[in-house]
């Protein structure tokens, strides 16, 4: 399926982009939409994270900066040409890039900012490129529900984490080396990565 695109100027001299006839900002002023879009959607003060899925020609990117001063932003595009339109900012990511969305995430968001994350969907976009929204938003979505399960699982065993590492630090002088092996060595540990890695650790257990 093929995409056409068209800039146009509005009636406030500002730019907007026209996709398959349709347009993705307000043909009289996009400044003003996007002010009134980022109040109406009521964001706790406190946000400092935000996702845009459907990120078009920075609009409302601007919007957020001017209403959330020091919020860092990952405009998430949905097609490369509208990237290349667009206003580029430290963290962006378009449809189709080699880049992994997943790590870029992970880098983007801490565990200890996630309560200060939030997702904003522009619509006017979204609803052009519905199949590829949804793949986008799967992979946000799994990464939430897998960075809280991790905050989770800190939380309960955290103390009994430590109590532990102090327990060994109390025998380490007891213990020996390792003795030398000529398999590659694999240290495993909780986490999403390790879930993920069962059935490779499995196939290849006589590797290593």
């Amino acid at each position: 399926y093929s995409f056409m695109f068209t800039i146009k100027q509005t009636k406030s001299g500002a730019k907007t982009l026209i996709i398959n006839g349709k347009s993705i900002h307000s043909s009289y002023n996009p400044v003003i939409e996007s002010n009134t879009f980022i109040n109406k959607l009521n964001i706790k003060q406190n946000t400092r994270l935000f996702i845009i899925i459907g990120a078009g020609l920075g609009y409302l990117k601007s919007s957020i900066y001017e209403t959330f001063p020091g919020a860092k932003i990952l405009s998430i595009y949905l097609d490369k040409k509208i990237y290349d339109l667009s206003s580029i900012s430290d963290y962006n990511w378009y449809f189709g890039s080699e880049i992994n969305l997943s790590n870029l995430l992970l880098k983007f968001i801490p565990d200890f900012q996630l309560h200060e994350a939030t997702v904003v969907k522009w619509m006017p976009c979204t609803e052009i490129f519905t199949t590829r929204t949804f793949e986008i938003e799967q992979i946000v979505h799994q990464f939430f529900l897998e960075r809280k399960g991790t905050i989770f699982t800190t939380g309960y065993f955290g103390f009994k984490w430590i109590k532990n590492l102090f327990n060994n630090f109390s025998i380490i002088t007891k213990t020996g080396s390792i003795c030398k092996i000529d398999l590659p060595v694999i240290i495993a540990a909780s986490g999403p990565s390790l879930s993920k890695s069962f059935d490779l650790l499995k196939k290849y257990r006589k590797y290593f």
